[in-house]
């Protein structure tokens, strides 16, 4: 929990906002995370679905970015765990621009709220476009 002072001048508990984010890359982890933490988020990154869903199971996140780039890292079967065990949790997926197949499975299976988009023939974040575009902006 984190202090704040509210418009009244009185310091109250404010929750933590919590991101997960599964990345078989680290780099790609690792920036994503930057993305949240510049904006007050507390941003954990793991590099395996079963320490997602373990991680999941600790500690109540409110964001959950998922690689489904990576076929056998489980990225699909994480956002449709968290779909299926918890709405309220926010969903993101890392993916080509181009993988009109993936992304739609994303939305369709793991009720995907946005993506993250991979550059072109490269492991690390479009800035440019997406929900990182967004972010970058705020």
């Amino acid at each position: 929990m984190s202090i704040h002072q509210s418009a009244a001048g009185k310091f109250r508990r404010r929750p933590e906002r919590k991101c997960l984010i599964l990345s078989g890359n680290v780099c790609l982890g690792y920036q994503t995370a930057w993305l949240f933490e510049r904006h007050g988020w507390q941003a954990h990154v793991v590099h395996d679905d079963g320490q997602a869903y373990e991680h999941m199971l600790k500690e109540n996140v409110g964001v959950v970015v998922a690689d489904i780039d990576a076929i056998d890292l489980g990225g699909l079967a994480t956002l449709t765990y968290c779909r299926q065990h918890d709405s309220s949790i926010t969903t993101y997926a890392i993916a080509p621009s181009d993988d009109a197949y993936r992304k739609s499975l994303a939305r369709d299976l793991g009720g995907c709220d946005g993506f993250f988009y991979l550059e072109k023939g490269s492991l690390k974040i479009d800035f440019s476009r997406g929900m990182a575009a967004r972010v970058t902006n705020q």
